[in-house]
This record gives C-alpha cells, sequence and structure tokens, in this order.
C-alpha cells in the first residue's frame, strides 16, 4: 500500500478514537450531574357503577318453541330495565346464537333440543339497585351470570390524579436525596427535568387504563365490616395508581 494512503488511513482512525473518547466522556460526565428517581402513587377509588353480564338460555325441542320462550324472557329483562332505570344505551346485546343440540351416547347421534343463547350486559349506575336487581334477574330464570364489574364514570379523572401525586413524589424524593447526599460546603440542587417517562402500572394491566375502561380489580377492604354501605355483597374499592420515572439535572 503506498505509504501516503497509509497515512492518511492512520490520521483518520486517530481522529475518530479522540472524537469517540470525547463524546463518551461528556456523556459519562452528563451522567454523573443527573438524578434519577421514580415516583409511585396509589388511591382507591368507591365505584359508582357496575356491569353486569349475563345470558339468556332458551330450550325447547321445536324451534318455533324455543325462540317463543327466548321472547318471553327478553320482554320479562326488558321489564326489569325499565323498573331500575336502566337506559338502552346502557345495554349492550350480542352474540345470539341458535344451536341443535345432540347426545353421542349411541353409534348414532340423538337430538335432544334447541338452544338459544343471547349475551346480555347492563350498565347499574345505581349501587343501590345492583343486588335487587341480580336477585331479579335469577328469579326471572336467567341462571347464568357471567361477570359482575365495578367501575367509576370518572375513570381518566383518578388516573391523572394518580399521575400527578407519583410525580410529586419522585420531585419529593429526588429533593431529599440531595439533602441527604450534601456533605461539607457542598449542597447538590435540582436542576432542570431532562426526562419524564411513564412506566406500565398495575391499574393499566388490570383495567383500570383509557383502553378498558370498565374493568377493574375490587380491593376488599378499606370498607366498614368489608360490606357496601348497604349492608349486601362486599364492593370494596377499585385501585388506580401510577408510576413515574425523571431525571433531574444536578446544580
Amino acid at each position: 500500500m503506498n505509504k501516503y494512503i497509509r497515512s492518511i488511513i492512520l490520521s483518520l482512525i486517530t481522529v475518530c478514537t479522540v472524537l469517540l473518547s470525547t463524546a463518551c466522556t461528556e456523556k459519562n460526565v452528563a451522567q454523573e450531574h443527573c438524578i434519577s428517581v421514580v415516583g409511585k402513587a396509589t388511591m382507591y377509588v368507591s365505584p359508582d357503577q357496575a356491569m353486569i353480564s349475563f345470558s339468556i338460555v332458551s330450550q325447547a325441542n321445536d324451534l318455533t318453541a324455543a325462540k317463543q320462550r327466548h321472547d318471553t324472557t327478553m320482554q320479562k329483562t326488558n321489564t326489569l330495565f325499565n323498573q331500575y332505570g336502566i337506559e338502552q344505551k346502557d345495554v349492550t346485546a350480542e352474540n345470539l346464537t341458535i344451536h341443535p343440540q345432540y347426545s353421542y351416547n349411541a353409534d348414532t347421534p340423538k337430538f335432544l333440543y334447541y338452544e338459544i343463547t343471547q349475551n346480555i350486559s347492563a350498565v347499574i349506575t345505581n349501587l343501590d339497585n345492583y343486588e335487587p336487581f341480580l336477585t331479579d334477574l335469577v328469579n326471572n330464570g336467567i341462571d347464568r351470570i357471567n361477570d359482575v364489574r365495578f367501575s367509576t364514570k370518572d375513570v381518566k379523572k383518578y388516573k391523572d390524579e394518580a399521575r400527578r401525586n407519583a410525580v410529586k413524589a419522585a420531585e419529593e424524593k429526588a429533593q431529599l436525596l440531595c439533602e441527604a447526599a450534601s456533605s461539607g460546603n457542598h449542597k447538590p440542587s435540582l436542576g432542570k427535568i431532562i426526562r419524564i417517562s411513564e412506566a406500565p402500572s398495575y391499574s393499566d394491566w388490570n383495567g383500570n387504563g383509557y383502553n378498558i375502561a370498565v374493568q377493574n380489580r375490587v380491593a376488599y377492604a378499606q370498607t366498614a365490616g368489608g360490606t357496601s354501605e348497604s349492608g349486601g355483597t362486599p364492593i370494596g374499592k377499585i385501585l388506580f395508581d401510577a408510576q413515574i420515572e425523571m431525571v433531574f439535572e444536578l446544580r
């Protein structure tokens, strides 16, 4: 290789090495003058509504008879909705299925009956009506209760409040660490915020996030005797939490 070209290559390698070394040094210095903290906040909120998911199941040897039974039960259910002031916008009906049922105990399948299934969800906005409505559903022949979920109308409000509390906790923690780390005449203080980010929280994974507004974890605690104010089934509290990471410049 030409000596002149070799000299140029060596010079370029030297310059690149110096630049990388300088960049790494500056990065390390910047990291040394920062403080990173995580603030956490947890709050419990009383639910103000409940969603009851149930299925209307009608069976008969004749498809027309099964349909008639289904319509009768639906009429009784609509009467209950009106009785308890449940508006149509708070009712969701889906997944209507009709299936013939067979017995396979013998070599040849034996027809048993037709089964019509309708899945329905209703939101109870007055929790005083929750247990009476559920009892009347069962008394009207609806014995397939799929799920009961307690929630609040103000998910965003409480989630944002948890975030604000988590930011405050992070700032207080960073300030405390600065005070505890002071030595001699040097007392570090917080400078500008370099980075702020939110980590996934427990309530995000369990339904209090925006993408699943009605699903949540009910904590059976915090209430007197573990029961609802009406004295029936324990309702408990809904958990909202937030976890915020903040990086501050040190001065």
